[in-house]
């Protein structure tokens, strides 16, 4: 099931863990359940008119780990195999709207300083109950900038014994004193590269 092969790597860039919205991007309208503000995530064109889908988000569910929570899921209206996840850490749940700077400052630098190799054993002993496995990771890109930082990777698996290949990003942002997190997943096969990291940049919060 091609969907089943995009939920799986919601658990891995769980583990894992832009520029400026435009005049042509599209908001996307949420609220974080431990933030206190009401939140518009901008993004481009390819996510205009984008409601959440209720199947897709409990879909996910089992996918990501206890310390996240699924908040939105969507697919693009241009191209239906790019799925976009916005989630909410639960590990700082009780200081949603009091986070400072120098506090996100620390959360990126873990971040980007994660290791992909123990992330992967970690999400393997997660999803082997699912008939899951992470067998390789490729490409890895990290960039970073005042309010957000970003990993995207390819991931190669097998899921119910199907092979899959996808293009997959994490991206924490810091919006109104909170944590936002957005997934963004494809298979590799559906848009090039440069297309999928151009669209997780140009996402923003606000």
């Amino acid at each position: 099931m091609k969907t089943r092969g995009y939920l799986v790597i919601g658990c891995a860039l769980a583990i894992l863990l832009g520029r400026a919205a435009t005049a042509n991007d599209a908001p996307i309208h949420f609220k974080l359940p431990n933030c206190p503000t009401e939140m518009a995530l901008f993004a481009t064109d390819a996510f205009r008119g984008a409601v959440s889908q209720e199947e897709l988000l409990k879909a996910y569910e089992p996918f990501l780990f206890a310390e996240t929570q699924g908040v939105f899921a969507t697919i693009s209206a241009e191209n239906p195999d790019i799925a976009l996840l916005v989630v909410e850490p639960n590990n700082i749940r009780e200081v949603q709207g009091t986070v400072t700077p120098e506090q996100f400052s620390q959360v990126k630098a873990a971040m980007l300083a994660k290791n992909p190799s123990s992330a992967v054993v970690e999400a393997n002993e997660i999803l082997k109950e699912k008939d899951t496995s992470i067998n390789e990771y490729d490409g890895i890109v990290q960039s970073s900038t005042e309010t957000s930082a970003t990993v995207t990777l390819v991931l190669d698996g097998t899921t119910t014994g199907a092979n899959f290949t996808s293009l997959t990003g994490f991206k924490m942002i810091y919006a109104d004193k909170c944590l936002v997190g957005v997934i963004l997943i494809a298979p590799k096969s559906s848009v090039a590269r440069r297309d999928f990291e151009e669209l997780i940049q140009r996402i923003s919060v606000e």
